[in-house]
C-alpha cells in the first residue's frame, strides 16, 4: 500500500474502534473527520484515485455524515461493526491489487524510454484494407540514458490507455526516465525487438526490457493494432483487438481454427516487425527526434517475444537476415518455422505446462489428451530446429504461462495472477540471467561460454543445450542424437 493509503486506513480504523468503545463520539469527532477528509484529498491529489480504495472513500464520506448529521443510530454497535467489515475490504483490495514496483535493473546504465507513433507509407492495414488505411503502429523504446535531474519515471502504462478496471497500471511507476537523453558517447548499441502476446501490449515484459537497456541494449516494444488488447494513438483514437479463435482443444476443428488463427496473427506481426526493422535503419542514420542518430548498431539486432510474440520471433529469425538471435518466452511454433526453423541461434523458455509434460493421461478427457499430443509435437519440432541451428530449450518447474511476463509482479497472491508454485523472484532471476547471457553471447560476444554455472545456480531447472550451439552447459549432456525426451 502507498503511504497515504496506509495512513487513511489507519485513521479510519481508529475512528471506528474508538466509536465502538465510546458511542456517541465526543469532541474528537471533529479531529477525526477533518483528518480523514484532509488525507483523502491529499491521496486523491498526489497518489490518485483507484477503485481498490472505494471502501475507504465510502468510510470518509460516512465520517463526514457523522459530523454533519450526528444521528444517534449512526453510532450504534451494529453500525460500527458493519463499517468495520467495510473497512476490512480496503486494505485487502489494496494489498491484493497493489500499485506495484518492477525489480530494479542490474546493469550499469540508467534507463530512458520514449513512446513513438509510426505510420507506414507502403502497407495497408490488413484489418482495414476496405478503407485503404495505411498500417499504424505504436512503439515504446527503452534505451541506455544519462541521468536527468528532475526527470519523471514513466508509468507502466500511459493514463489514456487504461480503463477503470486496470487503472493502477497507470499509477505504477517503472524504472525508466521518460524522454531522458541517450547515454553520452559515440558507441552504437545493439537492438532488441519485443513482440507481445495474444491480445498483449508492448509493456507486458517491461522488467526484461529495462534489464536489457541497463546493459546497453535499445529495446523496441511493438503494439499491434487490432491484435493488441487496446492501442491508443496520439490523436486519441482507440483500436481494440478483434475477436479471433483462441487456444481451444475441445475438438479437432477447434484446434485447427486456433492454429489457423495463430498463423494469421504471426503473419501480421511479422510484417509489423519488418516495418520496424526498416524504421530502425532510418533512425540509425537520421532520427527525426535526434536521440537515436548514429547510436543504433543495426548489424547486431535480436528479437524476443512472449507467447504468440515468441512464435513471431521464431518466424522472423527464419526469414529476416537482419536478425542474429531470438528468444521465445512460452510461444508455440507455426508457419514456415515448423519446417525451416529459425536458422539462427535461439532460446526457448517454457513454463511447467502439463500439456508439454503430461503425467498421466489414461483418465483424462479427450481435450486434455489432444492438448498433450499437440504440446508433444510442438516440443519435438522445437528440438529439431535447435539441433539444426543451435540454441537452448529451458523449462522452469512450478510456473504457469503468465509467470514468463511481468504478471508475477502485479500481485503477491498466486490465485489472482494465476501463477505457479515457484517463487516469483526466483523465476525472475532465471529468466533474467538466461536471457541476458544468451544475447550477450550472440549480439555482443561478451560471453564466450554461456551458462557455465547454470546447473549450480539453478539445479532444479531443465536447460538443454543442442549440438548446433557453440558450447554445452556445464553439468548437462549435449543433445545431438535427435532425442526429444
Amino acid at each position: 500500500m502507498r503511504p497515504l493509503e496506509t495512513l487513511l486506513h489507519c485513521i479510519l480504523l481508529i475512528a471506528i474502534i474508538a466509536t465502538l468503545r465510546s458511542a456517541p463520539p465526543g469532541s474528537w469527532l471533529i479531529i477525526i473527520v477533518s483528518g480523514s477528509v484532509a488525507i483523502a484529498i491529499a491521496h486523491l491529489t498526489i497518489e490518485r484515485f483507484r477503485w481498490q480504495m472505494i471502501p475507504a472513500y465510502f468510510l470518509v464520506a460516512t465520517c463526514a455524515c457523522w459530523f454533519l448529521l450526528p444521528v444517534p443510530a449512526m453510532f450504534s454497535a451494529p453500525m460500527m461493526l458493519a463499517l468495520l467489515a467495510v473497512w476490512f475490504w480496503g486494505p485487502l483490495f489494496c494489498i491484493a491489487y497493489p500499485v506495484f514496483r518492477l525489480p530494479k535493473p542490474t546493469g550499469k546504465y540508467c534507463v530512458g524510454t520514449q513512446i513513438r507513433y509510426f505510420r507506414s507509407e507502403t502497407r495497408l492495414d490488413p484489418f482495414r484494407e476496405d478503407t485503404k488505411t495505411m498500417r499504424e503502429l505504436m512503439l515504446q523504446v527503452w534505451y541506455p540514458a544519462d541521468p536527468l535531474t528532475g526527470a519523471s519515471r514513466a508509468s507502466y502504462r500511459p493514463a489514456h490507455s487504461v480503463t477503470f478496471r486496470n487503472g493502477r497500471f497507470a499509477l505504477a511507476k517503472t524504472n525508466s526516465l521518460l524522454d531522458a537523453p541517450f547515454v553520452s558517447g559515440e558507441t552504437r548499441h545493439p537492438i532488441l525487438l519485443f513482440v507481445p502476446s495474444w491480445r498483449g501490449q508492448r509493456q507486458e515484459c517491461t522488467a526484461l526490457a529495462e534489464e536489457f537497456s541497463s546493459r546497453g541494449y535499445v529495446v523496441i516494444g511493438i503494439d499491434h493494432p487490432s491484435l493488441s488488447q487496446r492501442v491508443v494513438f496520439p490523436d486519441g483514437r482507440v483500436q481494440l483487438a478483434v475477436d479471433m479463435p483462441g487456444e481451444d482443444y475441445s475438438s479437432e476443428a477447434a484446434l485447427k481454427a486456433f492454429v489457423t488463427s495463430a498463423e494469421f496473427q504471426v503473419s501480421v506481426r511479422l510484417a509489423d516487425v519488418r516495418e520496424v526493422l526498416d524504421l530502425v535503419e532510418r533512425w540509425a542514420e537520421n532520427d527525426s527526434g535526434q536521440i537515436f542518430t548514429h547510436r543504433l548498431d543495426t548489424n547486431h539486432t535480436g528479437i524476443c517475444g512472449f507467447s504468440i510474440g515468441g512464435s513471431t520471433a521464431c518466424e522472423a529469425c527464419g526469414i529476416e537476415t537482419r536478425l542474429r538471435a531470438g528468444l521465445n518466452l512460452g510461444g508455440l511454433v507455426v508457419g514456415n518455422c515448423l519446417t525451416s526453423g529459425p536458422q539462427k541461434p535461439f532460446l526457448f523458455i517454457f513454463d511447467d505446462d502439463p500439456a508439454i509434460n503430461p503425467v498421466n493421461l489414461d483418465h483424462q478427457d479427450s481435450a486434455r489428451r489432444r492438448a498433450a499430443a499437440f504440446g508433444a509435437a510442438q516440443v519435438a519440432a522445437m528440438c529439431q530446429m535447435l539441433e539444426r541451428h543451435g540454441g537452448y530449450w529451458l523449462r522452469i518447474p512450478g510456473t504457469t504461462h503468465s509467470d514468463l511476463s511481468d504478471v508475477p509482479f502485479f500481485s503477491p497472491f498466486r490465485w489472482i495472477r494465476k501463477g505457479g508454485t515457484a517463487d516469483r523472484k526466483y523465476v525472475w532471476q532465471i529468466i533474467r540471467s538466461t536471457s541476458v547471457e544468451f544475447f550477450e553471447q550472440h549480439l555482443k560476444s561478451n560471453v564466450s561460454i554461456p551458462f557455465v554455472s547454470f546447473a549450480t545456480t539453478f539445479p532444479d531447472v531443465e536447460l538443454r543445450p543442442f549440438s548446433g550451439a557453440m558450447h554445452s552447459v556445464k553439468g548437462e549432456t549435449d543433445v545431438n542424437d535427435g532425442s526429444t525426451n
